[in-house]
């Protein structure tokens, strides 16, 4: 979901990650219309608990973001996880990107029968050309 700072997401989508029994915090946001002034409060700010090292460092491709700094924050070219590597947990922040966020195909599974709208599952592989889930 396109947002500035945390993931954005709906009161639907909270109460599925919450009946999930992940460890996410979720903060009450207030969407106002510039063009109404309508105020809607059915939306949380995301914050995800967990974190996982879960990158596959060896059959994954990357490089340092800085080069000057080769131990560094990395851009990701293509992605590739340790199996099993979430311990149980449906959702983590991943440790070596804390960018972005895993999940396991028991949270896909929940999103698709509860037709939770506006996510997108990008699948392992290139980050230059994704795939996606098919919801």
């Amino acid at each position: 979901m396109p947002t500035i700072g945390g993931e954005l997401v709906s009161l639907k989508l909270k109460k599925l990650i919450e009946r999930l029994g992940t460890d996410c915090q979720f903060i009450p946001a207030v969407i106002t219309s510039t063009n109404t002034g309508e105020i809607n409060e059915s939306f949380f700010v995301m914050n995800v608990l967990n974190l996982a090292p879960c990158l596959d460092m060896e059959k994954s491709e990357y490089r340092p973001l800085i080069k000057s700094l080769p131990d560094g924050p990395i851009k990701l070219l293509s992605i590739k996880y340790v199996p099993n590597s979430l311990k149980g947990h449906h959702i983590v922040r991943m440790k070596e990107y804390t960018g972005n966020i895993i999940v396991d195909e028991l949270f896909i599974k929940a999103c698709k029968e509860e037709k939770i709208k506006g996510v997108m599952f990008v699948k392992e592989g290139s980050t230059q050309r994704p795939e996606f889930v098919e919801m």
